[in-house]
């Protein structure tokens, strides 16, 4: 499997966000990131130290 392809199933079948990694779709800093999780104002699961944000937390809801 090549690098590329594996990357694009990746992209596909992924759930979650790292705290960088949903900084960088918002623009933010990733200590922001942080700052709105501990406030709870983003929803997230804890795995060992790592913090994952699901993919579909604040995004817009599919139009009914």
């Amino acid at each position: 499997m090549s690098y590329k392809s594996r990357n694009v199933r990746e992209a596909v079948t992924r759930k979650f966000y790292s705290v960088n990694e949903k900084a960088a779709v918002y623009g933010v800093s990733p200590s922001l990131i942080r700052k709105l999780i501990k406030d709870g104002k983003i929803p997230h699961i804890r795995v060992g130290e790592r913090i994952l944000i699901p993919i579909e937390a604040n995004e817009p809801p599919p139009a009914a």
